[in-house]
């Protein structure tokens, strides 16, 4: 492989995701800078936990606002490209694709990550469904536009799955998927009698989290336990007046701490709301409750269907309702035998099929293919020069 004995630099750019988030920080960082061969930075929001050998460039606080999010993340992208030098720019969000068509005309390489299906989510019921009817096929149109033209002047697109992918034209294309570090999860060992239930992610009605709150209160022997960071003040309250001391918020848990409460818990929620976006998506937390041996109650999804066909390890609700999500989990607590073969299904399917060790490689062998590629024409278009002249 042509390149440089020095450690090539690299800088991971996010203004929607803070800088712990596990598919960036966790996976794709600590990855590539676990290799010595990248000096790793990541651009974002937040804080970095213990040490680690990934420099984090602190962006300010992510806006409350979405259109301050969009307007902000441009202009934050093109003062850190003028402020810092790196071989490898490396964007996550839509709202910093200006940015990357910038730098791809100057002699670096970019790199596009779609972490989503970002057009399927402007349906009536997707996750862009605030942005306003009359303007929405607009903003849809220029999304699109950005997707095409990043699509053909980035270095290299990194896709979440398959489908997303597909998406794309970029000969240069590799899926990276949201498979877990297998090692984080492989000493938990959850337990059937608990009566604690395991919600991690989002408190929106994309996650449907007040359709599992009224769910849980009609089994009141069960304690609910809320997992991430907290972004719907109005979810948790009403949460808390219809479950009072039964609903316990532990807040964002880092890989140990998220290990250490699925092993007090006898279920984990699974649950999306009905949407072609998560039709397709590949959840980071399906991995993690597998890896960990903790049993899925999972709304019908798609993706969640396919998943429970091939890994076994849950239990399928027959709608995306209160009464549906209520019944599943009264079929898991009601036959120890059925779940404890979920459990072990679960170990068993993540350690074939969920670990991250295979994206991994994928992950640094394009990297190394881009630099690669990279060195070599410099190389060419300097012995073209010198010739020439």
């Amino acid at each position: 492989m042509v390149r440089s004995h020095e450690p090539v630099a690299i800088i991971h750019v996010s203004t929607a995701h803070l800088a712990d988030d596990v598919r960036i920080f966790e996976r794709e960082c600590k990855s590539l800078v676990k290799t010595g061969r990248f000096n790793v930075s990541i651009a974002a929001s937040g804080v970095l936990p213990g040490t680690t050998a990934v420099r984090h460039i602190a962006l300010p606080p992510i806006p409350n606002s979405r259109l301050g999010r969009f307007i902000n993340g441009s202009l934050r992208g093109v003062m850190l490209a003028k402020k810092n030098t790196a071989l490898i720019w490396h964007f996550h969000d839509p709202e910093l694709i200006p940015v990357a068509l910038w730098l791809s005309r100057k002699d670096v390489i970019v790199i596009w990550d779609a972490h989503e299906d970002y057009l399927s989510q402007f349906s009536d019921f997707g996750s862009k469904n605030w942005i306003p009817k009359p303007i929405r096929n607009s903003v849809k149109g220029l999304l699109s536009r950005l997707l095409t033209a990043i699509d053909r002047k980035a270095s290299g697109v990194i896709a979440a799955t398959p489908t997303i992918a597909g998406r794309y034209q970029n000969q240069r294309t590799v899926i990276v998927g949201n498979e877990v570090i297998l090692d984080d999860f492989i000493d938990c060992q959850p337990k059937f009698e608990s009566k604690r239930v395991l919600f991690t992610g989002s408190t929106g009605d994309s996650h449907l989290f007040n359709v599992v709150v009224d769910a849980v209160t009609r089994h009141p022997e069960l304690l609910l336990v809320v997992a991430g960071r907290q972004k719907d003040d109005h979810a948790m309250r009403e949460a808390r007046l219809r479950l009072g001391d039964r609903l316990l918020y532990v807040g964002w848990l880092y890989r140990s701490e998220l290990a250490e409460e699925m092993n007090r818990a006898s279920i984990g929620f699974l649950t999306y709301a009905d949407t072609d976006a998560y039709s397709v998506a590949s959840p980071t937390k399906g991995f993690e409750f597998a890896a960990a041996g903790l049993p899925v109650v999972a709304t019908p999804n798609q993706m969640n269907q396919r998943l429970l066909a091939e890994g076994g390890f849950g239990f399928l609700c027959q709608g995306f309702d209160a009464h549906s999500i209520s019944s599943a989990l009264k079929t898991a607590l009601s036959d120890e035998q059925a779940w404890k073969n979920a459990s072990m299904a679960g170990k068993k399917w993540c350690a074939e099929n969920g670990s991250w060790t295979t994206s991994e490689k994928t992950l640094i062998n394009f990297y190394d293919s881009l630099v690669s590629f990279h060195y070599s024409r410099n190389k060419t278009l300097r012995k073209s020069s010198a010739n020439e002249w």
